[in-house]
């Protein structure tokens, strides 16, 4: 029976299948990608007027994109962040790991062309540079300084032509920590690269190697530091071969030439230069060509070493609030100044010799109000066909958006950036069209004002269905000039923002608007139908909280639901400068803007855990509760409903809160206070302390929105075993014992805190993954003994007294713990997220969705996934259809959701059921964003594409017609009859 089930398995493997046709791709999906913040820019100056922008992120992206569009050309996702960043000539080349790892692109394909690997830790200092040849031969050597280590690879296979230790020729001192490495190559004549280190035995040590062959041009150099916080130093090599030290903690700057015979620093407090620099103050140093700019806080100051005298002067002093950027031609250098005002950024240039302003240069650039900050600003200068100077800004603002900047002040195109960390997402259901909520107001008019009376009943019942005519022939009428009008405003605006006008809920509420949070604290309304902004809005006071893992608080108070009253979103986080503790921002989630009533929350308090509790007050405003750091209860709206609902149900309002950080999880009980009757507070009603060496990796709860259709499961025997529905349990899963490995699942009880069922497993180790539905929870471990992943699923039933169904679930009932059913499961790759399919009444078969590490998004049926799966299977088995168990959970090609729509970085996955029961509605994010549906049972409530319609139509009018003539047959060979 075994072997022939394996050849049934085998043959169904074996067979060519397809997730979807190929017209259908791209109807029902989308994916957009992001790179994330920038880390490196770098024109590519080797295709006409920089048609493409090198650009490596902290998000481990390496992309090249089309400077006139800004759409990516091409993308590659690293397994490690862009430590140095090299092009030059057609060269591309980046050094990640602390310079152990050395990787050479074709910047037009980006397509790998060697990659080296050395040794040293992944997080060390690493500096990197190109330099020519030698005399004769041409080309040009990568120099990659890691972990004591000079090496040298020639740029065309990576092979490496020498390497040279100087790691002996720094302190013996044990725990040397490289504080500041400086590497400068010259191309020219001496051939000659000269390495500045400095290390913890408080010294800065000069190498000079000859770039041909790796020897000693001379002896190294160990100067003595004269300054003593590293912490507080900065460090740059001019062009005429200047290091300059900057000391924060002193004020005092440092400088030496690296050419000199016997170099030692010379020393220059800053107080003399009339630049004023305090201990905390923060700074930063810059090398400009032969110059340098020395910024205090916000404001900049242009110095030189001037040949002669050898000491610094200042050429330039800057307005506050001004920033300086660098651009060259061949001979020409302008220094840009950035300066914000309200809703424009004010672009002067200035020649870097002369310094005089420079006409042509200057503009106003107007930035988008839904922008941040500029941060940097990257200059690429190129000759017009008149041979004057031109130039492109690429901009870099504080909500990581990418902006590129044309010289008439026009902002061409924008990337937003911060989309490649959210931080929250809610999808929130469309308002219904005015016809239709007008006709709901004339249905509740109709019960409310009828009041038993049958005649003005059937009066409002006639007007009723009046007035469904009426739309039902206006927009019959109005279909095909809709549809152009739509055709025309998508052909106008394709890649401009949709019109928040147009939002109404489709027939079958397919159609959602996704509310994103990011890291940065901006907000975005994006369509999920065609996957476009519908509108931004950015928070700049707003900074990620200190006391959760996610940063920032996102909450729907209202829906759409809630006609005439607009939507609502809440924004939790923490006040930059405007106020203190933690400040709340109500958004209408259809326009992106602020309530008007409250356009910010100053708080006054800081917020540890927020709660949206099942109450609402008069406005059909749901009420949350926060819970500042001292634990006190704050109702939010604050209003006399609000706190009225609170009270009314405040015996049934239960909390809890996980700590990670302190292991610990604890249940809260609302109560209010004899004295005063509107002063709400917690108290703890139970508490779960993990001991100090494990932590906790994970934990779930059962979504507050889902709903159950079968309360049991009907066995073969046709007896019944009562799933264990309890809403208030917490899956936690926790690690300890680093050397061997335990991972351990608890599931607790979160109204009496009470621990129903924990299971351990040794020699095994995170990550783990954890979700919690209907009755059943599945987490994802690596097994270190088998060294595989593997996937566990627990599934609880009724046990004891309670075998009957019942509606009502109380945590409070003692009919002792639940019978919990285990099942262990091989997965071959991976995972790096999990979901769970919702439908809107729960009757559809549930999906497990897994998020894997290479970004496809895997769908197991939890009929796969039952502990119940017999080895053998029996007679009555089968007539429960239950599948024999089979340790490993293989992955057909109909089982990936996203087929080659991969997400890059997969961080979640968020499903809501749609109003299509068949249907669910899946966002995933990570450096991509992908948007689909899901048919976990197939589309059993919708007709088929191929189903013939035309046909049936046919059908049934010959149907009718054959039984009308039938008919006249009939009465004709009736009345024949009867004259006979």
């Amino acid at each position: 029976m075994e072997v022939f089930l394996w050849k049934i398995l085998v043959i169904s493997l074996a067979a060519p299948v397809a997730s979807l046709y190929e017209d259908q791709a791209g109807q029902f999906d989308w994916r957009t990608s992001q790179l994330g913040r920038i880390r490196h820019v770098r024109f590519d100056l080797s295709t006409y007027s920089s048609k493409r922008v090198i650009l490596a992120t902290e998000s481990n992206a390496l992309a090249s994109i089309n400077a006139r569009t800004g759409q990516i050309v091409w993308r590659r996702v690293l397994d490690a962040i862009v430590d140095r960043l090299l092009h030059h000539s057609g060269i591309l080349v980046t050094v990640s790991r602390g310079g152990s790892l050395v990787r050479s692109w074709d910047p037009s394909s980006g397509q790998l062309l060697w990659e080296t690997s050395g040794t040293g830790p992944s997080n060390g200092v690493a500096e990197a540079c190109l330099v020519t040849h030698s005399q004769g031969r041409g080309g040009y050597l990568v120099l990659v300084w890691s972990s004591g280590w000079l090496r040298a690879y020639g740029h065309a296979k990576g092979k490496e032509a020498w390497s040279k230790d100087l790691s002996a020729r720094r302190s013996p001192r044990e725990n040397d920590d490289e504080w500041l490495l400086v590497m400068i190559g010259d191309e020219d004549d001496a051939m000659t690269c000269v390495v500045v280190t400095a290390d913890a035995s408080s010294s800065v040590v000069l190498h000079w190697v000859n770039v041909s062959n790796g020897d000693d041009v001379r002896p190294s150099e160990r100067i003595p530091v004269v300054w003593p916080s590293r912490e507080r130093s900065r460090c740059i090599i001019t062009s005429r071969r200047y290091l300059v030290c900057v000391d924060g903690q002193l004020g005092v700057m440092h400088w030496l030439s690296v050419d000199a015979e016997k170099p030692q620093f010379d020393t220059l407090l800053l107080d003399t230069l009339n630049v004023r620099l305090s201990s905390d103050a923060p700074f930063s140093l810059e090398s400009f060509d032969s110059d340098f700019l020395l910024t205090v806080s916000s404001t900049s100051v242009l110095l030189t070493l001037d040949a002669p005298s050898n000491k610094p002067t200042v050429r330039m002093r800057f307005s506050p609030g001004k920033q300086i950027y660098r651009g060259s031609l061949a001979d020409a250098a302008v220094l840009f100044l950035l300066e914000q005002n309200q809703n424009s950024l004010e672009v002067t240039g200035v020649d870097a010799k002369t310094l005089e302003e420079l006409p042509g240069i200057g503009q106003s650039v107007t930035v988008p109000s839904d922008l941040g900050q500029p941060e940097m600003a990257h200059v690429y200068m190129f000759h017009k066909k008149d041979k004057s100077l031109a130039y492109r800004m690429l901009l870099i603002t504080s909500d990581d958006a990418l902006s590129l900047v044309q010289q008439n002040g026009r902002v061409t195109w924008t990337r937003e950036e911060s989309l490649a960390k959210v931080s929250s997402v809610q999808m929130i259901d469309l308002p219904v069209s005015e016809g239709k909520t007008y006709l709901e107001g004339l249905y509740k008019d109709l019960v409310s004002q009828s009041a038993g009376n049958p005649f003005t009943l059937f009066a409002q019942r006639i007007s009723v269905q009046l007035a469904q005519f009426q739309a039902l022939t206006s927009s019959s009428n109005g279909v095909n000039a809709a549809a152009a009008a739509a055709a025309a405003a998508a052909a106008a605006a394709d890649d401009e923002s949709l019109s928040t006008e147009s939002l109404t809920r489709d027939r079958f509420n397919l159609r959602k608007l996704i509310v994103v949070l990011t890291s940065v604290g901006k907000l975005f309304g994006i369509d999920s139908e065609s996957g476009k902004f519908l509108w931004k809005l950015s928070f700049p006071d707003l900074v990620p909280l200190t006391t959760t893992e996610k940063g920032f608080l996102m909450a729907v108070q209202r829906t759409a639901h809630s006609h005439p009253l607009p939507p609502q979103v809440v924004v939790i986080g923490s006040s930059k400068s405007k106020c203190r503790g933690s400040v709340l921002y109500t958004v209408n989630p259809l326009t992106g803007k602020l309530s008007p009533d409250e356009q910010d929350h100053c708080l006054g308090y800081g917020i540890k855990h927020s709660f949206l509790l099942p109450v609402e007050d008069s406005h059909s405003t749901g009420v949350m509760m926060l819970i500042d750091t001292e634990k006190r209860a704050h109702v939010f709206p604050s209003t006399e409903s609000a706190i009225e609902s609170v009270k009314n149900h405040h015996q049934a309002i239960h909390v809890h809160a996980v700590d990670v950080n302190l292991s610990t999880v604890v249940g809260y009980k609302a109560v209010f206070e004899p004295q005063d009757s509107s002063n709400l507070r917690l108290v703890d009603a139970w508490t779960v302390q993990l001991p100090s060496d494990r932590k906790i990796v994970g934990y779930a709860t059962r979504p507050s929105h889902e709903r159950v259709n079968d309360q049991a499961r009907i066995l073969g025997d046709r007896s019944a075993m009562y799933k264990y529905l309890n809403p208030n349990l917490i899956a936690l899963a926790t690690e300890f014992d680093e050397e061997k490995g335990v991972v351990e699942v608890l599931i607790i009880d979160g109204v009496t805190g009470s621990i129903i069922y924990r299971v351990k497993q040794r020699q095994a180790k995170g990550p783990v993954n954890i979700v919690h539905s209907e009755n059943w929870i599945v987490y994802t471990l690596w097994n270190a003994r088998s060294r595989r992943h593997e996937v566990t699923v627990l599934e609880m039933f009724e046990s004891g007294s309670r075998t009957r169904n019942e509606t009502h679930v109380s945590s409070l009932d003692a009919n002792g713990y639940p019978q919990v059913l285990r099942k262990s499961f091989v997965f071959p790759t991976a995972i790096s997220t999990m979901g769970v399919t919702l439908t809107e009444k729960g009757i559809t078969s549930k999906s497990v969705l897994f998020g894997l590490h290479n970004g496809t998004i895997f769908a197991v049926s939890k009929v796969l996934l039952d502990p119940r799966r017999p080895l053998v299977l029996r007679p009555v088995d089968s007539e429960e259809e239950l599948i024999p168990y089979i340790p490993i959970l293989f992955m057909g090609a109909r089982d990936f959701v996203n087929y080659n729509q991969t997400v890059s970085n997969i961080a979640g996955l968020v499903t809501v059921p749609a109003g299509l029961e068949s249907t669910c509605l899946l966002f995933a994010y990570g450096l991509d964003l992908y948007f689909t549906r899901l048919t976990p049972s197939r589309k059993f409530d919708v007709l088929a594409d191929d189903f013939d319609s035309k046909l049936i139509i046919t059908v049934l009018l010959g149907l009718t017609l054959a039984a009308f003539l039938s008919a006249k047959l009939a009465r004709r060979k009736q009345s024949q009859s009867a004259w006979k």
